[in-house]
C-alpha cells in the first residue's frame, strides 16, 4: 500500500497541520507541526511562508523545535533566523545521476526529516 507523506502526516499531526489557499480554495502552502520540528513546509510565495510559520510557532512543543531548511533556499534562512532560530549545523543531500537540483526548490522551506526529505 502507497501513502503519500503529506497524507501520514496529516493521519499523524491532524491538528498541528496548517495550509494556506488562493482566493479559489487551492492549496497554495503548508506546514506540519512535529512534536519536535517543524516541516514538511512548503509555500508558493515568501509572504505565505512567513504566515504559516507565525502560525505553527503557536502550537505547544515539548523542546524548541528544529527546522530542517534546505540550504538552497536562502530566503528560508533568512526568515527562520529573523525568528530566532539558529543553524546548528549543515547537511548534503545525494542523489544518483545529473548535474541540475530538482526544480522550484525555492519553494520547500523545511523537510520533514533528514531521511525522507
Amino acid at each position: 500500500m502507497h501513502v503519500s507523506i503529506d497524507t501520514f502526516y496529516l493521519a499523524s499531526y491532524p491538528e498541528r497541520c496548517f495550509v494556506s489557499r488562493n482566493p479559489q480554495g487551492h492549496i497554495t502552502g503548508c506546514i506540519v507541526g512535529q512534536a519536535d520540528a517543524l516541516g514538511p513546509w512548503i509555500a508558493q510565495s515568501h509572504e505565505e511562508a512567513e504566515a504559516l510559520l507565525a502560525h505553527a510557532l503557536t502550537l505547544a512543543f515539548q523542546h524548541p523545535p528544529q527546522i530542517r531548511v534546505p540550504t538552497s533556499n536562502h530566503r528560508a534562512l533568512a526568515l527562520v533566523q529573523a525568528y530566532g532560530f539558529r543553524e546548528i549545523r549543515a547537511f548534503k543531500h545525494m542523489r544518483l545521476g545529473g548535474i541540475q537540483h530538482p526544480q522550484q526548490r525555492e519553494h520547500i522551506y523545511a523537510l520533514a526529516t533528514a531521511a525522507i526529505g
